[in-house]
């Protein structure tokens, strides 16, 4: 009987082992097929380009993103404004450029507070199931039932239209997503046998959790970041647009669009070039987030 044991014990710490290793190639392995998806590539040139202008805004915008000259109002592109000015004069290039500093943080800073909450809720409804998880899958049943952009105009009334609110609501409001997402791989990966491996060796259920589960996630987490960094951006840009997000004077693609809504006949540059900076960076974390979802397609890795 102990001999029987012993080798139980043997195989489960060597699956343990072998899945440890296993991981560790297919990271490797992961990031080679990354680099060779083209539409990878270009996403990502274009995401450290975008990067690079929200960072490098105050030494490469040729004026200050809030400057008045009405003697220069709606003035088209030319070799002085490149992308020719708003009606109040004010320059359209360097105000897109400041608007990086806005949107992208605005975006990514949102999907961490939608991850964090989607990763938590989705972790313990998949591992403990039962009560636990219809309790958590009913909150994220409400919470997907609600239409999100009316959901964000209550809100924003209700709490006001300051950068950090708005960045808190957009994150409580997109985790159900990550949740379902997250509760569907955990459901999968804790019947596999490095979990049972390290259930029998004595292992706590937290660090079955953060040790041997989690890990596991982290590139279909990737996946989805990005993705939904784009779709917050995309939101962001729709409630500055109406006015109930990002305030003026600061400069945001959808404050900019929403200028020059009534001028798309006699100065269109104020609404097109925002307009194609948002689209362009949404654009790049969808091109970024296809990549990375290929490169985790079993059927493209054969």
């Amino acid at each position: 009987m102990t001999r029987v044991q012993t080798a139980d014990t043997s195989q489960l710490v060597a699956a343990l082992r072998d899945a440890n290793r296993t991981r560790g190639t297919r990271s490797r392995r992961f990031a080679a097929r990354i680099l060779k998806n083209p539409r990878a590539v270009v996403g990502m040139i274009l995401l450290l380009l975008f990067c690079f202008m929200a960072v490098a805004a105050p030494f490469i915008a040729p004026y200050e993103p809030e400057a008045q000259r009405i003697a220069d109002r709606l003035k088209p592109p030319s070799a002085d404004h490149w992308m020719g000015t708003d009606a109040l004069g004010r320059d359209i290039f360097s105000r897109a450029l400041y608007a990086a500093q806005i949107s992208i943080p605005i975006g990514i800073f949102a999907m961490v507070v939608a991850l964090v909450v989607g990763v938590c809720i989705g972790l313990l409804s998949g591992y403990y199931g039962g009560w636990i998880d219809n309790i958590l899958m009913r909150l994220t049943d409400m919470l997907l039932s609600f239409p999100i952009f009316f959901l964000l105009l209550t809100i924003t009334a209700l709490f006001g239209r300051t950068i950090p609110v708005l960045i808190l609501m957009l994150g409580l409001t997109s985790w159900g997503v990550n949740a379902r997402v997250v509760r569907a791989q955990v459901l999968s990966l804790k019947e596999k046998e490095f979990v049972e491996a390290a259930r029998s060796l004595g292992a706590s259920p937290g660090r079955i959790i953060m040790r041997h589960i989690f890990p596991n996630i982290v590139p279909i987490l990737i996946v989805d970041a990005t993705l939904r960094v784009a779709l917050v951006i995309l939101i962001e840009g729709g409630l500055s647009f109406l006015g109930v997000g990002v305030q003026p004077p600061t400069p945001s693609w959808g404050n900019m669009i929403s200028d020059g809504g009534a001028l798309l006949r006699r100065a269109w540059w104020v609404s097109v070039f925002p307009g194609i900076f948002l689209f362009l960076c949404t654009i790049s974390f969808n091109l970024v987030g296809d990549g990375l979802r290929d490169a985790l397609d079993p059927q493209l890795q054969r």
